[in-house]
C-alpha cells in the first residue's frame, strides 16, 4: 500500500480544490536557451510553508541546473506545460503555459 501510494505522488497530477490554503503561483513563464526552454517559476504559500512543484507535459524533458528548470521539447508544434505547486497539507494551485516551436 505505502508503495502505491508513492507511486501515485509521481503518476498522478495534484487535486486542485477550491477550499483551503493553496498556493499562489504569481509567475510561469519561459525564455528560449538554445534548444531548451529555461522556466521561471514564482510561487507562494500564503502561510510561507515549503511548496514542493510537479511540472508535466506530452512531449519533451525536464532538467534542472543549479537550481534552474529547462524544459526541452522532443516535437515541434503547440503544446502545453503544466505546473502543480503543493504545499505541506496537500493544498494545490496549478498554471498552464502554452507553448509553440
Amino acid at each position: 500500500d505505502f508503495a502505491k501510494q508513492v507511486d501515485t505522488i509521481f503518476t498522478d497530477n495534484p487535486e486542485v480544490t477550491e477550499k483551503g490554503v493553496k498556493p499562489e503561483i504569481n509567475v510561469f513563464t519561459f525564455e528560449k536557451e538554445n534548444e531548451a526552454l529555461k522556466l521561471k517559476i514564482e510561487a507562494k504559500d500564503p502561510l510561507d510553508r515549503p511548496l514542493w512543484y510537479k511540472l508535466s507535459a506530452d512531449k519533451g524533458e525536464f532538467t534542472s541546473k543549479d537550481g534552474v528548470v529547462y524544459f526541452v521539447p522532443d516535437a515541434e508544434g503547440k503544446q502545453e506545460i503544466s505546473l502543480y505547486a503543493v504545499n505541506e497539507n496537500g493544498f494545490a494551485a496549478s498554471s498552464v503555459l502554452e507553448i509553440s516551436i
